[in-house]
């Protein structure tokens, strides 16, 4: 198959598809932006990549080997209008829509299914021949050779089907999943996605696509993990606003073997259901924000150290716009109440991101009513492997009170490294994982974490009366029964 294409130097075209020479569009309201034109693709290149799909196609030959070898002939063009997977660093990637294309008002036929019809009814083909004959979908989705960074397919509607070609070694689809193993922190806030803002971090977990197809949520985060080697990928899907694909659009595309069922009701309720879930999350989203939840704030201790946001966000010339322009200056807690920062504006700025704990104080509030000496602890700290040079500073930590889109608070790696010297159980805990919804101090108050944190830097559990039966589930969570007990059986008394 591979060399007999060689020698044609015509090619016919299929059946649909041909007699196009643009793309059906069908424009609401005025006329969206003007977009800049697809380069034109080499001749040579273009006619040899067709014959070779037209003849795989009319020999139904749809093999990973044979699709690899089509997608190589067929140029995949360079798009930078697909900005929320562009790699940092890069002003364009190489990928392309077969299929149905929608952007802005143009709804229609995409440019890159006219230009190349037979490679089309090629990867259509490719999923019946994989036993995917009953997938519905509208469009496909090719890539070639990057990784993309975390985003959302906001646009998809329900599953999606994505499968890997090419010889490449790495390349994994990371999809966020609550019971996912894999943490993922975000270093950017996803354009209007309200769950997934930068700092937080999920769970995910990584599949293995090379040369296999899996099914995934677009609308879920994902992303592509590095790779070596020459990579394609295929996405198909659906795209949610199918409903409003002109009649001619829809013959194209049943000619070219995509069998979608635009009139299914699985997928009009599908539809509906997603819409649902968007505005419930929005309005979830919106309501944790003015809710003025306390969350650790009333817990956090003067020597924490804060960073606030320095383009003032409220009301220009009203009184806390007064207030902020004087506390935002501040870098401890302390120092914000001290500039005039009062318990209301600690709330809303700290809800609302305005604000930021930078650095937690690794000790307990003054006023602890208990002391208990461990006297193991020496010993412990004498078999503790050395702190690690490299790194960040801080690591990011989960506590009680948290929202789950919480990122963590920022605790000095010391003062975690220590902590998990001493206590056995926290010593495989991974670093994403302490900042997971499930991670070891998650049920963990504030105040009972302080006084872990001085544990395991003194050996000494000063407590407060209020705190001791927090401090003893605590101990108890790390392993530490013993010592747990000892604290539950100690009266309160000062050192």
């Amino acid at each position: 198959l591979f060399r007999s294409i060689r020698c044609r130097a015509q090619v016919a075209e299929p059946p649909s598809l041909a007699m196009v020479a643009r793309p059906h569009v069908q424009h609401r309201g005025r006329a969206s932006r003007r977009t800049k034109k697809t380069p034109a693709v080499v001749k040579g290149a273009e006619t040899e990549g067709e014959a070779f799909a037209r003849q795989a196609v009319e020999a139904k030959k749809a093999t990973l080997d044979v699709v690899e070898k089509a997608l190589a002939l067929a140029s995949v063009p360079l798009n930078a209008n697909r900005r929320n997977v562009i790699p940092k660093g890069q002003d364009a990637v190489r990928g392309a829509v077969c299929g149905l294309f929608v952007f802005g008002s143009h709804i229609g036929v995409s440019r890159y299914s006219l230009q190349r019809p037979w490679l089309t009814q090629l990867l259509a083909l490719f999923a019946k021949s994989s036993g995917w004959a009953r997938f519905p979908f509208t469009s496909i989705q090719v890539n070639e050779d990057y990784a993309s960074r975390p985003h959302v397919d906001r646009n998809n509607l329900g599953k999606s089907l994505i499968v890997g070609l090419g010889k490449y070694s790495g390349g994994q689809l990371w999809v966020h999943d609550d019971k996912g193993k894999e943490a993922l922190t975000l270093d950017e806030d996803l354009t209007q996605e309200a769950l997934y803002r930068k700092g937080a971090s999920f769970k995910g977990t990584s599949h293995d696509i090379r040369g296999k197809w899996r099914l995934f949520d677009g609308n879920r985060l994902h992303a592509t993990r590095d790779f070596k080697g020459k990579r394609y990928s295929l996405v198909y899907f659906t795209c949610d606003r199918y409903a409003e694909a002109p009649e001619s659009a829809r013959q194209e595309l049943k000619g070219a073997g995509f069998t979608f069922r635009w009139e299914n009701e699985r997928m009009q309720k599908a539809l509906a259901t997603k819409k649902l879930k968007k505005k419930e999350l929005r309005k979830k989203v919106t309501k944790e924000k003015f809710s003025l939840h306390k969350g650790i704030v009333p817990n956090m201790a003067d020597q924490d150290r804060v960073r606030y946001r320095q383009t003032n966000p409220k009301l220009h010339g009203c009184a806390a716009w007064k207030l902020f322009e004087k506390y935002k200056k501040a870098k401890s807690f302390g120092q914000a109440k001290k500039l005039g920062a009062r318990p209301i504006d600690l709330l809303f700025d700290y809800n609302q991101g305005f604000m930021e704990l930078t650095s937690l104080h690794p000790e307990p509030a003054a006023g602890w009513s208990i002391e208990v000496k461990d006297v193991t602890w020496a010993a412990r700290v004498r078999k503790a492997p050395a702190l690690p040079k490299a790194g960040s500073a801080t690591v990011k930590v989960r506590v009680k009170g948290m929202r789950p889109r919480h990122p963590g608070l920022e605790v000095p790696r010391s003062a975690v490294w220590k902590l998990a010297a001493v206590a056995p159980a926290l010593c495989k805990v991974k670093e994403d994982a302490w900042a997971a919804e499930d991670g070891p101090l998650a049920k963990v108050p504030l105040g009972a974490v302080r006084v872990l944190l001085f544990w395991a830097r003194s050996g000494k559990l000063r407590i407060h009366r209020a705190l001791q039966s927090a401090v003893v589930d605590a101990l108890r969570s790390c392993g530490e029964k013993d010592l747990a007990s000892l604290v539950k059986s100690t009266d309160a008394k000062r050192a």
